[in-house]
């Protein structure tokens, strides 16, 4: 490797340099990286949950469940909402692996929504730690392996996602990806275990991110036979020992068995994913150049005749240029050779990419033809409903192609290796950045802060509480709570309603989660409402008595039969939604 000239040896510390000042520009980016996303979606008042006042108060509910499960207030896989359906914690991300730290900051006295929010903020901490350590675990000196750090956790794609916060507890994928390029080259029983259980700890974070996580291992593996078959230790990967494969077979079952447990309950309260949905939500090749409205390139693009606009919501997977940029660089380091330290990572990187480049091709759609579509014929094959959240995994290659790439300009012996550095990082930051737009300002002006929404939920507990001993609540939608859509102010009354609950300590008939129970619907008379509980659930009389309804019924047909349901079911009238 060239020596870096003394400007920039100096501006970008060796590897060598243990000391905390070699961390500096990691200390820089992080900070950029926090205070342009998570902490600015918080906002510097607190006020925010981030997201879109649905999912990320199902989060909530989810997160808050576990905490109450722990403590042996709730069970744990029947989290009481769609009453009286059982089973519905396995409609939804569990948060398993969540749950401890979730806890913590509630037994150390922060509220529901507080802790979401240190929740939420862990995500990015961890995720940039990960991905500095799996970096420099793979030879990269402190500031390039900041620079993968900060794509891994605040690029553009990320901005994009912020709506379903589970998705961003990622950071056990960069050790999965340093501990199967060092399986690789030294298949130990340590290895092997630690590979596996490094997976089995990301599905139980988010299964989501975890299947996404076994495709690029599982093509990497792949491609790195192919191109290395030459240099592996072919006879210990694949030994002529019992013992060895007997103790991966045991790892291996202990593994299935405990995720085949959480899958069959997915599976037991989920339905099949509408084909044509699937299909509509299928990236396509405009997807990976487009981003989120608030970054720069949006409003670059239209004016050098990309039209952009109709790629919506999480088919916007545009990572930045620089990261696509240094792909293109790192794919052609294919061929170089890897007798030395250096021409490993180089190789390691350049496989991680081609892996990240085939899986894009794989699941884009063009035209008529897409690849993974056969897929969806598979047994749990439409489980993953948006396969373009796989960029969320693709990132760390992504992170690592732009280490490689800052590692080569500063390993020119010329002064202007110094200029090339911190014009990649100016552009890195400024194509990431979330700019103050008039788009954002709506955003912000149309999401539930969390004073509102607890204010929502306390006056929601308020008139449950008017029962004398309430056991069950329905609220009927008479009037909707503010959101951008009919169908998200639907969404955000259950979501609320179900907050409510748990803070009163009863189940509730609405509900919101991935998959809605057979025959459930948002009821909006008494007759709906009791064919549900009744007839379709054959609920007894006897377990409706404190049922709390809350809000106005429409007419029924039958003003007689309405007659008696008010008198035995009187509903409270529904608090403002101001």
């Amino acid at each position: 490797m060239a020596t870096a000239s003394p400007s920039a040896a100096r501006l970008f510390p060796p590897a060598s340099s243990r000391r905390l000042s070699s961390y500096w520009l990691a200390i820089v980016l992080f900070a950029v990286g926090m205070f342009n996303l998570p902490l600015r979606l918080i906002g510097w008042d607190g006020d925010g949950l981030p997201g879109d006042g649905i999912d990320n108060v199902l989060n909530n509910y989810m997160l808050e469940h576990g905490y109450q499960s722990l403590r042996g207030r709730a069970s744990f896989w029947h989290a009481p909402i769609f009453y009286p359906t059982p089973g519905m914690t396995g409609t939804t991300d569990p948060h398993i692996a969540l749950m401890p730290f979730y806890s913590l900051l509630r037994v150390l006295g922060l509220s529901p929504e507080r802790a979401f929010q240190g929740w939420f903020i862990l995500a990015f901490v961890l995720n940039y730690v990960s991905a500095l350590w799996a970096a420099r675990r793979l030879g990269f000196d402190p500031a390039p392996a900041a620079v993968a750090a900060f794509i891994f956790a605040f690029a553009l794609p990320v901005t994009s996602q912020v709506s379903h916060a589970q998705l961003l507890h990622r950071w056990l994928v960069p050790p999965a990806v340093v501990l199967a390029w060092q399986f690789l080259g030294e298949p130990t029983h340590r290895r092997f275990a630690l590979l596996t259980t490094c997976w089995f700890g990301q599905f139980l974070l988010t299964a989501y991110i975890a299947i996404f996580l076994a495709e690029l291992l599982l093509v990497f593996l792949v491609l790195t036979g192919l191109r290395l078959y030459r240099n592996l230790p072919w006879s210990e990967l694949f030994p002529l020992r019992v013992g060895v494969w007997l103790t991966r077979l045991l790892i291996i079952l202990a593994i299935l068995m405990a995720v085949g447990g959480i899958v069959l309950r997915h599976a037991r309260v989920s339905g099949v994913m509408d084909r044509e949905y699937l299909i509509l939500w299928a990236p396509e090749p405009l997807s990976w150049l487009a981003c989120h409205p608030t970054a720069v390139w949006n409003a670059v693009a239209p004016a050098l005749g990309l039209d952009l606009g109709n790629v919506h919501g999480e088919r916007r997977l545009f990572p930045g240029w620089v990261p696509l940029l240094a792909m293109l660089f790192a794919l052609g380091q294919i061929r170089r050779s890897t007798e030395t330290a250096e021409g490993r990572r180089k190789v390691v990187v350049s496989l991680l990419c081609w892996s990240s480049l085939l899986l894009a091709i794989w699941i884009t759609r063009f035209g008529q033809v897409w690849l993974y579509e056969p897929i969806l014929s598979l047994p749990g094959g439409s489980t993953i409903r948006v396969v373009g959240r796989i960029v969320l995994v693709l990132l760390f290659p992504l992170g690592l192609a732009s280490a490689e790439l800052f590692t080569w300009v500063l390993s020119r012996s010329h002064y202007l290796a110094r200029i090339g550095g911190i014009f990649l990082l100016l552009v890195l930051m400024a194509e990431h950045a979330v700019l103050p737009t008039t788009w954002v300002q709506q955003w912000e002006g149309q999401r539930v802060s969390l004073g509102q929404l607890v204010r929502w939920q306390e006056r929601l507990e308020q008139a449950i509480r008017q029962h004398p001993q309430p056991r069950l609540v329905y609220v009927f939608p008479s009037e909707l709570p503010p959101a951008p859509e009919l169908d998200h102010q639907y969404y955000r009354l259950q979501v609320v309603v179900m907050r409510a609950a748990q803070n009163v300590g009863i189940p509730c008939v609405n509900g919101y989660s991935g998959y809605n129970p057979a025959d459930w619907d948002i009821f909006t008379s008494y007759r709906e409402l009791f064919h549900w509980l009744t007839k379709a659930r054959r609920v007894p009389a006897g377990h409706l008595r404190g049922l709390v309804l809350i809000g106005e019924p429409e007419p029924d047909v039958d003003p007689e039969y309405e007659g008696i349901m008010r008198q035995t079911y009187p509903p409270l009238p529904l608090p403002p939604w101001d």
